[in-house]
Formats: C-alpha cells, sequence, structure tokens
C-alpha cells in the first residue's frame, strides 16, 4: 500500500467520480525503479479527500522491499508505503472472536459465537436446549453479554466498530 497520493493530478478528464489507475502505474514505473502489475486499487471515493491510499502489486520480491524501505515517489512528491493488511482494527476474527489482529494466524483459543464455549461457531450446539443456531442460551465472548460476540448489543463490538 502506498499512502498520501495526491488525488488531484489522477482525476479522469471530464469527469469527477473517476482516478486514474494506469497514470499511476505509469508514476511507478517512470520515478521508481518497481512495475505495478495488474490494477492498483484507490482506496477512496474521488473528491471525498485530498489523499489517498492506493492498494497494488509488484512484479518482484525485490521491488517490494525497495517500495517499503524507500517509499516511492508519486506525483512529485515522496510517499509512504506499508505491506498491505487483509485486516484491521475491526475485523473480528471467527477463530476466537476477538478483534484487531490476522484470523489466519490466531493462534489463541477457539472460540464459539454463539455460547462462547470453546468450539467453532459452524460446530455449535446449545447445551442446554440442542440448537444448532442462536437461542436464547448465548453468551458473548467479548462482554459476556447474552447476545452473539457479533451482535450490535455488544459493547466491545460497537466500541471497535465505531
Amino acid at each position: 500500500m502506498v499512502h498520501g497520493i495526491p488525488v488531484q493530478p489522477f482525476l479522469v478528464e471530464d469527469t469527477e467520480n473517476t482516478l486514474n489507475t494506469t497514470l499511476f502505474s505509469d508514476e511507478c514505473a517512470t520515478f521508481n525503479p518497481i512495475r505495478v502489475t495488474g490494477t492498483p486499487r484507490w482506496l477512496a471515493q474521488p473528491g471525498s479527500k485530498r489523499a489517498a491510499s492506493v492498494v497494488f502489486s509488484v512484479a518482484s520480491e525485490t521491488e517490494k522491499t525497495h517500495a517499503l524501505q524507500n517509499g516511492l515517489y508519486i506525483a512529485g512528491i515522496k510517499v509512504r508505503t506499508t505491506p498491505y493488511r487483509p485486516y484491521s482494527a475491526k475485523t473480528q476474527c471467527h477463530r476466537c472472536q476477538g478483534f484487531g489482529h490476522d484470523p489466519k494466524t490466531c493462534k489463541r483459543p477457539t472460540r464459539c459465537g454463539i455460547c462462547a464455549e470453546k468450539h467453532h461457531t459452524r460446530a455449535h450446539i446449545c447445551s442446554v436446549c440442542n440448537n444448532t443456531s442462536t437461542c436464547e442460551h448465548v453468551k458473548c465472548v467479548n462482554c459476556s453479554g447474552n447476545h452473539p460476540s457479533n451482535s450490535s448489543q455488544c459493547e466491545t463490538y460497537n466500541a471497535i466498530r465505531g
């Protein structure tokens, strides 16, 4: 990912709603020793911000390392790069029901999103009524409330999701 790219130079002529991905790729190739592969993705709606971030991929590990260590020159300015993370602080883990970490690498104990017991949510069977879906015997892993862990009734869920 690259952050802080000015949006204005990348707006497509005769439109206020489109950002030019080809121009971004050309800028990268012209002013940096990298070649963008695939189609870059802007993480902003045109006109909503003065600067935006772009998710893109490069052809080799060498190019990736260079971009991460040195940043990139885009639209005449040096911009910061970071590795792309497919999760954020708001991402809820399907394994432990916690927040803010990569569910693919979670090492926390497995917890059910319906009853908070130590099994996957998809394997849930209520120990009281034998129901396989949500029933009145629910418990939140995050706040111990009487609701599933991904419920909008959860204080923790609401605080993190904002």
